[in-house]
């Protein structure tokens, strides 16, 4: 069973634009940096992690469940949610090895798994993930973990952004279909409660009204590639097939000239959150608005001069 509520009802998908793709070997750290992230610009790049040991380990029977034997993740019979409130009122705590059994065992059912890295028993994965010729460097991310994985069955990710970082999608095993469109475009306000209400999953025509107005890109991405997801960009992800997927979100810190691009309404929002109460993101946020402001207008004179 695949959960297909994610992609089913959005405008404009069966049209939707094409997002640049590039093979690993054509792919070097100058162009991923110029071309890709430093214009917030998606891209799906074949092949990008066949040469990761996890590429050929992590699929293996046994291999994952003998790592995880010890411990426990939260294991959800249904999708990725954008809401964190309906995630966390449905997390049940489960043996790793055994929801990977579970899933492998032909069950006919939406499941899902997020592994931290962090946690003690999974530590040592982080050994077969080796990295990308195409980034040059890998600042530690602001806002998310280096790395994370899901582990699913028919589970896709319902609509989000990340506001801050960046996020290399890495396919591990399974395929999915992804959909994103900036949110730059003047909808992020209807957008945004849409989304994060779950609502597109309860009413397929809440989204029709916008037919006009949205021009999503699509990307079939397949076990080997990775797809860079740029910051707010908003996203759905959805498997096409009956797999036990593997999806790494592999994360680093923007560049500076990005990290609190007033262009984007959910900078805004950080913003107007910062600022709600005394503390810390009171004195951060401004901070890196400061840096970010600086480090534009040296981007931009770099523009300038052709470089």
């Amino acid at each position: 069973m695949i959960d297909e509520r994610i992609l089913k009802n959005i405008p404009g998908l069966d049209t939707g634009k094409t997002v640049t793709c590039i093979d690993a070997k054509d792919m070097d750290a100058k162009t991923f940096a110029k071309k890709f992230v430093n214009t917030n610009t998606p891209v799906l790049i074949k092949g990008g992690l066949k040469h990761w040991p996890a590429y050929e380990k992590w699929p293996q029977p046994g291999y994952l469940e003998e790592v995880g034997k010890d411990s426990e993740v939260n294991y959800y019979r249904h999708m990725n949610f954008s809401s964190d409130s309906s995630m966390k009122a449905s997390a049940k705590k489960h043996n790793f090895a055994q929801a990977l059994t579970e899933m492998r065992s032909g069950l006919d059912e939406v499941l899902f798994a997020p592994v931290s890295f962090k946690a003690e028993g999974f530590k040592k994965l982080q050994k077969d993930m080796t990295g990308f010729p195409f980034i040059a460097k890998k600042p530690r991310p602001l806002a998310y973990p280096d790395a994370r994985m899901f582990v699913y069955k028919g589970a896709g990710s319902n609509w989000h952004l990340h506001v801050l970082d960046e996020t290399l999608m890495c396919q591990i095993h399974g395929n999915k279909r992804v959909a994103l469109f900036p949110s730059d475009d003047g909808n992020y306000k209807e957008l945004k409660e849409i989304f994060y209400s779950d609502a597109l999953l309860k009413d397929e025509n809440c989204m029709a009204h916008l037919a006009d107005k949205i021009e999503p890109y699509v990307v079939d991405v397949e076990a080997g590639d990775t797809l860079y997801i740029p910051p707010n960009w908003w996203h759905g992800v959805q498997p096409v097939d009956h797999e036990v997927g593997m999806t790494i979100p592999y994360c680093w810190r923007s560049p500076y000239h990005k990290i609190s691009n007033l262009r984007y309404p959910a900078i805004r929002d950080l913003y107007k959150d910062a600022f709600k109460k005394p503390g810390l993101p009171m004195l951060v946020v401004p901070f890196y608005g400061l840096i970010t402001l600086f480090a534009q207008c040296i981007y931009r004179t770099k523009l300038l001069a052709g470089r």
